[in-house]
């Protein structure tokens, strides 16, 4: 057998010399570690595993550095995504940027040592720019959301095209706000059955995105009802050609709340995001 860090040594080289053949922006190095990152703001145990990336930039002779907490109820992808995210948001990438992601076993059991190319999509940009999930669990949930959205809004419903709005928040906070329209068809069943990331949920949510009324999903990335009547005040939100109820209570309860609102507008067939009232994103 192979001396793992001679193995680890081959695929650094052979992911910069990919780096290099196809004039990338940054490759990301990323390392589990398996200690507390003072510079990090996360609770303080024991054994808190890390992930440490190096960032290395075309045309920058010095490498930055920064931390990311390995979160493992969290699968492969989406922490290559919170990553990504994380360097975003430290000006480390920038939109459309080509990027050699390098990686180590510490980042999925099912993972050895790896190598990935990809580019940083609009959305993912736009997610960690505008700070889309400083209030969620995870910087994914709000992406699974889109995804979904993207889904409905491509594929429509028996042929015909599909509105939908999802509110992604507090619950308690968003309580204030929401009434059921219908009978909740997520009562009763426990979190974990509920949960975006532990169960593939998109094809129930196609079906209902069809109900009236919002689907409201907590930042943990739980769904806490569908059918949902936001019950706010929307007399002073300004209209737009086009903008039918959804729109405005997504401009409303974003304007009331710490939340993010998806918007899939029947009419333009476009997806919009909502925070603090105004429109982000539309595309």
């Amino acid at each position: 057998m192979r001396n793992p860090l001679i193995i680890e040594e081959i695929l650094s080289e052979h992911a910069y010399k990919l780096y290099k053949e196809l004039n990338a922006d940054q490759m990301l190095i990323i390392n589990g570690i398996n200690k507390s990152i003072t510079s990090f703001e996360i609770d303080k145990k024991e054994n808190v595993s890390n992930f440490k990336i190096t960032v290395l930039s075309k045309g920058c002779h010095k490498e930055k550095i920064f931390y990311v907490e390995n979160k493992q109820e969290l699968n492969f992808e989406s922490k290559i995504k919170e990553i990504i995210i994380k360097a975003i948001k430290l000006n480390h990438v920038k939109k459309d940027s080509k990027i050699i992601l390098v990686y180590d076993d510490s980042i999925s059991r099912e993972m050895t040592l790896g190598t990935i190319v990809l580019e940083v999509s609009k959305v993912l940009y736009r997610i960690a720019k505008f700070k889309l999930s400083e209030f969620m669990e995870n910087e994914t949930v709000l992406e699974k959301i889109i995804n979904i959205a993207e889904e409905i809004r491509n594929e429509g419903r028996e042929g015909k095209k599909v509105g939908a709005l999802f509110v992604i928040g507090d619950e308690k906070e968003l309580n204030k706000y929401i009434k059921p329209l219908i009978l909740n068809p997520f009562h009763g069943y426990p979190e974990e059955i509920r949960d975006l990331f532990k169960n593939d949920l998109t094809e129930t949510i196609k079906e209902y995105a069809q109900l009236d009324g919002a689907f409201i999903i907590n930042n943990k990335g739980i769904i806490v009802s569908a059918g949902t009547y936001i019950d706010i005040d929307t007399s002073d939100v300004k209209r737009y050609y086009g903008w039918g109820t959804k729109h405005l209570a997504a401009v409303a309860i974003t304007s009331k709340t710490n939340s993010i609102a998806v918007l899939i507008s029947e009419s333009g067939n476009l997806i919009k995001i909502f925070k603090n009232g105004k429109l982000i994103l539309k595309y």
